[in-house]
């Protein structure tokens, strides 16, 4: 009975192992894509802080389009090599900042926008240049670059 347990821990830890693994490159995934077809410029958004190394990204950011009440937005990071972009993905969160603002223009307030991801060695270098889409009221995609230091 005991080899049977041990085997079945054994097997356990194996399949926790590939999960965790599985999960990461979920999460972590870098292929290159290209941006959508956009009608315009995004103008009421920022960049809160952009952190880009040579093994990962972080960027905080936030977008307010004039008439949304639910967001769309999506952020990417350029290719070294300008091959496309990696899209991140992303967590919306409050931003204590624009909450009066929006609130008292009747829209939603959770325009703040957190992406980041781990590069590995042998995948694609990332430049420091960003790029935010933005889904408008009129259900057009605009764009917004950024170029972090």
């Amino acid at each position: 009975m005991r080899k049977l347990l041990d085997k079945a821990f054994l097997f356990f830890v194996f399949v926790a192992f590939i999960f965790i693994v599985v999960m990461f490159h979920t999460w972590n995934k870098t292929d290159v894509v290209e941006i959508p077809a956009t009608v315009g410029k995004l103008t009421a958004w920022d960049v809160d802080s952009c952190d880009i190394k040579e093994n990962y990204a972080y960027i905080s950011a936030w977008s307010f389009p004039e008439g949304v009440r639910q967001f769309d937005n999506s952020l990417y990071v350029k290719v070294a090599d300008g091959a496309g972009y990696i899209k991140l993905k992303t967590q919306v969160y409050r931003r204590n900042q624009e909450t009066a603002s929006m609130k008292a223009a009747g829209e939603f307030d959770n325009s703040g926008l957190v992406g980041a991801i781990r590069i590995l060695p042998w995948e694609k270098k990332t430049s420091k240049e960003i790029v935010m889409i933005s889904k408008g009221s009129d259900g057009k995609l605009y764009r917004g670059d950024y170029a972090c230091k």
